[in-house]
């Protein structure tokens, strides 16, 4: 079945982790016939890259083997001790996992290494039915690292795992018992690899699991080096076949230890050599896989297969030579974000390595809606804007390459910023290599989300005054008593944002020593002139409703207490003014349009008085 692949990052010295695959675990069930077996989910677990390696151990609770004239399939006991080797003096243990696996009707998961005790952080199940008798099995996974950095190159003693060694499974003799240990740890003088492990819980009988691990390439640059370990649990070396094997890109897998047709057969081994012996039930083997990988693989297909066993598949290791730069991305921005204006993203691209970044190395950003792009900085960046919305920035490390724990310049990116992003807008962007392989996709992309707010109005207001006429009827009239005086108010919006609808209120004191007009001058005493009635741009309003001087429900005010209250009812003298009003308030109708394109809305109201 296909592997699904997830990432994550933990802590420790790039410690990569990548959840998905499976170990072995093969039953002896001479007598058993699937039916109806549920698979467990496989799930993505961990991987490594740098200058790292993997060495394993493990040992049986079964004492005795299934055939023979020593023969007890159901013999078990409590401990089991067995040495680990092939850690290097001064190497960094990465990461060490503890599987273990039981016959039983319930699980158990805690048990003891070198007298710790160890509580599983991943528990798995199987169901084995057949002819309506049930077999049950159960694994842990524990993260073991503080204990084997302890203890490095030496023994291991596991126990405390209760294991079900009665019918139905001693019937069967599929009685399950055993642990092993997976150490990965990193040396200078390790060759340059990726390695993954994949874990599970998963039986197969007469038939086989077909996998794909990727996240990895291949490399050649110091020879390719490849290997695949699996773990299987209750392999019986007296069940074998054409159909009992274990293939990596169509080559069956043998060595000195396991032959072509008994892969599952009770053997710890490592490149054909045992490391544990004997080990009944169980198996933990490594096999050489470099002759079956080629540059720049950046997959492979392994195919477990039983024939008359029943194999529970709980984990399989994949190491291959690659030359690894993790690239990551950060996005943040600075400043608010108003509509109508321009908002700034920096851009950064860091090398956490293990290698430099040799190729072009692409960031991909797909503007949202309300952002559009505006322009862009950043040293040695090229931009393509052709496919807007999607911006794509390069940068071609190849003559320069950027070593691990750099970043490449900053890239800033300029938006315009529309009201289709208020209240608040994520953009994301990505990041990718055409060249070195990627080994943690987790931190490729980042999402900053920005608040934006509705873009604010500026109003501007100006007042003028001229002389109309006066008494005397000259061609330059003054301000003199008889005079009529025309007063201009022009508000301006100079900002991006409108003004609310009817929210405009225009309050002005008659000057002293003059008395206001209030005469009807066509929609009343105050006249209201848009922008284009004088050459400006139109402001969105509408004129205000005038109904009558002792109206008090239109959109004229008038006060006679200095603007304390504005119900004043003005009453036209012979000169059709009130010397009376002391103020005016006029309310326009609508919302004022925001500034836009180089166009600044106005309009004006004017007014009359005359000279006392």
């Amino acid at each position: 079945m296909p592997m699904n692949y997830h990432k994550k990052t933990t802590a420790g010295v790039r410690n990569r982790i990548l959840w998905a695959g499976l170990i072995p675990l093969v039953l002896c069930a001479l007598f058993v016939l699937p039916a109806g077996a549920t698979d467990i989910e496989t799930t993505p677990r961990y991987t490594f890259v740098g200058n790292v390696n993997f060495v394993g151990t493990g040992g049986s609770l079964r004492t005795r083997p299934n055939a023979g004239w020593w023969a007890d399939p159901c013999r078990i006991t409590t401990t089991s001790t067995e040495a680990l080797s092939g850690i290097p003096a001064g190497a960094t243990i990465r990461a060490a996992y503890l599987y273990w696996a039981r016959s039983g009707n319930a699980a158990d998961n805690q048990v003891s290494l070198n007298g710790n005790t160890v509580n599983a952080d991943r528990p798995f199940d199987e169901t084995f039915v057949n002819g309506g008798t049930t077999y049950r099995f159960f694994s842990g996974m524990a993260d073991v690292t503080s204990i084997v950095n302890t203890t490095r190159n030496g023994n291991y003693t596991f126990g405390g795992l209760t294991i079900s060694a009665g019918n139905p499974w001693c019937g069967v003799q599929a009685v399950v018992g055993g642990w092993a240990l997976v150490v990965i740890y990193e040396d200078a003088s390790e060759k340059e690899r990726v390695i993954n492990i994949y874990d599970g819980f998963q039986y197969f009988r007469d038939s086989d699991i077909v996998l794909t691990p990727s996240n990895f390439v291949v490399s050649s640059a110091s020879g390719i080096d490849g290997k695949i370990g699996h773990i299987s649990w209750e392999g019986d070396p007296t069940l074998t076949g054409a159909n009992e094997y274990l293939r990596v890109n169509g080559t069956t897998l043998t060595d000195a230890s396991n032959s072509a047709t008994d892969q599952y057969n009770s053997t710890f081994s490592h490149l054909g050599t045992l490391v544990s012996s004997p080990t009944y039930g169980v198996d933990f083997d490594i096999y050489d896989i470099s002759s079956l990988l080629s540059e720049g693989d950046s997959s492979l297909s392994s195919v477990y297969s039983a024939a008359g066993d029943l194999v529970i598949l709980s984990a399989e290791i994949i190491s291959v030579t690659c030359q690894a730069a993790d690239l990551s991305i950060s996005k943040t921005h600075s400043g608010g974000f108003v509509s109508g204006g321009t908002g700034d993203f920096t851009i950064t691209v860091t090398n956490s390595g293990p290698n430099s970044e040799t190729g072009t190395v692409t960031v991909t950003d797909v503007l949202p809606a309300g952002l559009t792009y505006s322009s862009f900085s950043g040293t040695g960046w090229a931009v393509d804007t052709s496919g807007a919305p999607t911006i794509v920035f390069t940068y071609d490390c190849s003559a320069s390459p950027l070593p691990p724990g750099n970043s490449l310049p900053a890239l800033t990116l300029t938006v315009n910023v529309g009201a289709a992003a208020v209240p608040n807008v994520s953009n994301t962007a990505s990041v990718d290599s055409d060249t070195t392989f990627d080994p943690d996709t987790s931190d490729n992309s980042d999402t900053d989300t920005v608040t934006v707010s509705a873009a604010a109005p500026d109003l501007l207001v100006m007042k003028t005054v001229t002389t109309f006429s006066d008494p005397t009827g000259g061609a330059n009239p003054k301000a003199i008593p008889g005079a009529v005086m025309i007063y201009t108010i022009q508000v301006t919006n100079q900002g991006a944002g409108p003004v609310d609808a009817d929210s405009i209120n225009i309050t002005d004191a008659i000057p002293a020593n003059t008395k206001l007009f209030v005469g009807d001058l066509g929609d009343g005493p105050i006249v209201f002139l848009d922008g284009s009635a004088y050459g400006g741009t139109d402001s969105g309003l509408d004129p205000y409703d005038y109904i009558a001087l002792d109206n008090d429900t239109d959109d004229l005010g008038f006060s006679s207490d200095n603007g304390a209250t504005f119900t004043y009812h003005p009453t036209p003298d012979g000169d059709d003014c009130d010397e009376n009003v002391t103020d005016i308030l006029v309310n326009p109708k609508g919302p004022m349009d925001g500034a836009a394109s180089g166009n600044t809305p106005s309009f004006q109201v004017r007014f009359r008085v005359q000279v006392e």
